[in-house]
């Protein structure tokens, strides 16, 4: 199943999904990755030249350890952004249905999110989710709204609601068993490009954009003979995933691996 909704009818959309007698066992939302161009190009410290890479906005509306599941595991992606015109839509819904497998159904919404309309968004899919038993380890709700340039006045807007806005609806009793299933995309840093991180395992430190700088240099100089010492770092490893990555196949408690189970565990002392 697929759906293309708009924000006045993305409750509907919900109620649509969830009504087919099937369950789900993922959840996945996207917010903020609709298809913009093909290259992104990266500055970095060892090299004046430009790094082009591929952009991964596909990886972004549906990970590649989804792909990885199970065909008997049925999943739901649910993709949020704004689309300026039919072009636009259907460039995009071209684009996330060449990743969608017979087991996912999806939700494509028009959305321009504002505290209001993302708090009905969230209370009715948790709500949901709730009621079908769907656990908190087998949902990700990923913000993906990051700027490589300065952004405007509404994409500040944007930057600042979403997060607060979803966090609210999480840290009510309800809902505080999903609390940990927020997670933001680390944006456009050449080396943790195709990561995302819970938000919940970085709320109480105050030095966090250095633990995010510290976790680019760590896979920038990553070898076998190099040890994690740093506590904060391994936490915030082992509350990290690669939207890239295969290693969810034999998994089936948690809807990714995090970084430190794919790659920190050779690391350490």
């Amino acid at each position: 199943m697929f759906i293309e909704t708009i924000s006045n009818t993305l409750s509907s959309a919900l109620d649509t999904v969830f009504a087919q007698k099937k369950h789900y066992h993922y959840v996945y939302v996207s917010i903020g990755s609709k298809f913009n161009q093909q290259d992104v190009f990266f500055r970095t410290s060892v090299s004046d030249l430009a790094k082009r890479v591929d952009t991964n906005i596909l990886m972004q509306m549906v990970p590649v350890f989804l792909r990885m599941k199970p065909p008997d595991r049925n999943i739901l992606v649910i993709s949020i952004d704004t689309y300026r015109d039919a072009n636009e839509v259907q460039m995009n819904r071209r684009q996330i249905q060449s990743v969608l497998d017979k087991n996912m159904d999806c939700i494509m919404a028009n959305m321009f999110c504002t505290n209001d309309n993302l708090r009905e968004f969230c209370t009715k899919l948790l709500t949901k989710m709730s009621f079908h038993d769907i656990p908190d380890t087998s949902c990700l709700i990923c913000n993906y709204v990051k700027f490589m340039n300065m952004p405007n006045e509404m994409e500040k807007i944007s930057e600042t609601v979403i997060p607060v806005a979803i966090q609210s609806i999480l840290n009510q009793p309800d809902f505080i068993k999903y609390k940990n299933c927020y997670a933001e995309w680390c944006g456009y840093k050449y080396n943790i490009y195709n990561c995302v991180y819970k938000v919940s395992a970085i709320k109480h430190d105050l030095y966090f954009y250095k633990r995010l700088h510290d976790m680019e240099t760590y896979f920038t100089h990553m070898t076998p003979s190099r040890h994690v010492r740093d506590i904060k770092l391994q936490h915030l490893l082992e509350n990290s995933y690669d939207i890239s990555s295969y290693h969810d196949v034999d998994n089936d408690t948690e809807i990714a691996q995090s970084l430190w189970r794919i790659y920190g565990n050779d690391y350490t002392d």
